[in-house]
Order: C-alpha cells, then sequence, then structure tokens
C-alpha cells in the first residue's frame, strides 16, 4: 500500500506537468500573435513611407507654383497658404513613431482629399498661367501697335512740318527788282546822284516784289543790311533787330509795307553819318524769317 509521503510527491509531479503545458501553450499562443503582428508593422511602416513619398511631391507642386513669377490673387494665395498648413500637419503626424491603424487610415483619407485639393489648384495656376501668357501676348501686340503708330505719327508730323516749311517758305516774299543810288547832299539840303564815296550821304534803294498769291496779303515788316566791301555791317543807332533761322540779326533799314501781290514798288532810305569807303556794297533784303534776295551797288574813289 502506498504510503501519504508517495500520494503528495504524485500530486507535486502533476500540478508541475499541468504548469509546464499551460506555459508551453502560453508561449505557442504568444509567438503566433507575434509573426501575425510583426507583418502587420511591416506594412504600417511600408504605408508610412509610401505617404510621406506622396506627401513630399504634393509640397513639391505646390512649392513650384509659390516661386514661380505667377502672380496669384488674394483668394489663391490664400489657397497656396492653406495647402501649405495641411501638409504641415500631416508631415508631423507621420513623423510621430507609431501610428495605430485608425490614425494611419485618417492621415491615408486627408491625404487622399489633399491630393484632389492640389489638382484642383494646379489646374487653376494652369489656366491663370495661360490667361496671363494670352494678356502678355496681347500686351506685347499692343506696343508693338504702339511703337508702329508713334513712328507713324512721329514721320507723319515730321512731313506735316516739312510741308509746313515748304508751304512757309513758298508763301514768304521774294525780291524781284533792286536798284541802289547814292546822293550827295549839299549845304542847302539839296540832293544830287553822285557814287564818289567820301561825298554819298545817302542811299535810296528801290525795290518790287515778286508776284505771289501764296504771301500774305496785308503789313509785312522788311529788313535790310547794308554790308560794305569789308563785310561790316552798318548798324542804325535805332536798329531793330530780327531773327533769320533761329540766330539774331541786326538791321541797318526797318520799314513795313502793304503787300497787296501787285508789283508795286517800295522805297527804303537810308542816311549815313560815316564817311564810306570806295568799292562794292551788298545790301540784304529779309521779311517773315525769311531771306528775300540781294543787290549791289558799287561806290567809287
Amino acid at each position: 500500500m502506498e504510503t501519504n509521503s508517495q500520494k503528495k510527491n504524485q500530486t507535486v509531479i502533476y500540478v508541475l506537468i499541468a504548469l509546464v503545458l499551460l506555459l508551453i501553450i502560453s508561449n505557442v499562443y504568444f509567438i503566433r500573435q507575434i509573426n501575425q503582428l510583426e507583418p502587420k508593422i511591416a506594412t504600417q511602416s511600408q504605408e508610412k513611407v509610401k505617404l510621406k513619398s506622396e506627401l513630399d511631391s504634393l509640397e513639391a507642386q505646390v512649392e513650384q507654383v509659390t516661386e514661380s513669377k505667377t502672380k496669384l490673387s488674394a483668394t489663391m494665395l490664400a489657397k497656396n497658404d492653406s495647402l501649405k498648413t495641411i501638409i504641415g500637419a500631416l508631415h508631423f503626424k507621420l513623423s510621430k513613431g507609431k501610428l495605430t491603424t485608425a490614425e494611419l487610415a485618417k492621415v491615408k483619407a486627408e491625404l487622399s482629399a489633399l491630393k484632389e485639393q492640389v489638382k484642383d489648384y494646379t489646374a487653376q495656376i494652369e489656366v491663370l498661367k495661360k490667361k496671363n501668357d494670352s494678356l502678355k501676348t496681347v500686351s506685347d501686340t499692343l506696343k508693338s501697335n504702339l511703337a508702329v503708330v508713334n513712328t507713324k505719327a512721329s514721320n507723319l508730323e515730321k512731313s506735316n512740318q516739312e510741308l509746313d516749311n515748304k508751304v512757309k517758305i513758298g508763301a514768304s516774299l521774294k525780291l524781284a527788282t533792286a536798284s541802289v543810288t547814292p546822293y550827295k547832299i549839299r549845304s542847302s539840303g539839296k540832293e544830287i546822284v553822285d557814287d564818289y564815296a567820301p561825298k554819298v550821304k545817302k542811299i535810296k534803294i528801290s525795290f518790287t516784289i515778286a508776284i505771289n498769291p501764296l504771301a500774305k496779303m496785308g503789313l509785312h515788316d522788311i529788313f535790310a543790311q547794308v554790308i560794305d566791301p569789308a563785310g561790316n555791317v552798318f548798324k542804325a543807332t535805332d536798329t531793330v533787330p530780327f531773327t533769320i533761322d533761329g540766330k539774331e540779326l541786326q538791321s541797318t533799314i526797318h520799314t513795313s509795307i502793304d503787300f497787296k501781290d501787285d508789283g508795286s514798288s517800295y522805297v527804303l532810305t537810308w542816311l549815313n553819318s560815316t564817311k564810306l569807303e570806295p568799292g562794292i556794297y551788298t545790301v540784304l533784303f529779309f521779311a517773315d524769317g525769311y531771306n528775300m534776295g540781294k543787290t549791289t551797288f558799287e561806290l567809287k574813289k
């Protein structure tokens, strides 16, 4: 017959065997759980890498718009800032060490929505670029046309100015005939024609103006310069300056005539207070800013 001690030893053995079996079963269970979890962890890691790559691509698209020279409206700028904010938030979520299945699913959903927003945004930017390009083309065309118009206008203005100058020249008075008569003056005041240089005290210049239907009828200022043989202009004490080709000149004689375009004869008179030298003298006529013509006369020794 078995003793009580032997029965107790058998019971302990059975308990130990049961514990060992339970431990073995637990280890098998945990090993199976770990084996099932490892693929999920690997899959989640791969998903995070893929999502980060997609997010980087979307961020690059948004940055490309920011760095471009496309002029954005206030609305488009706000949209650009909003996309950058969303991208930054998703980067932060993906940078976390571990994500639960629910968190990863949420990130994927947000990234999917972001893709649509970026797609719509870039499409709007492309439309805007095409409009800007079209407007630039129109602007360049207008500038080119304006340059052509300005050139034509400048050429036309120049032609008109040249024509106006020709008309003014054509309408200016021109000398037809001119003759000079020198006089000496006796003490009695009688004037006698004399071309002896030292005795000449007065000169009368008779002239006619060529018929010109373009010339303005009425009063015209006539200026004359008497030039001695050495080329010096005699200047009257009450000389009246006049302008020719932008240059101011001094006159020897000045008068006004009533031009009627009928071939009338006019007379200029010059009283000389100095001793004249013998030689060839020249008389230049001017009117309305133009040279009318000239004549010469000779005084003898």
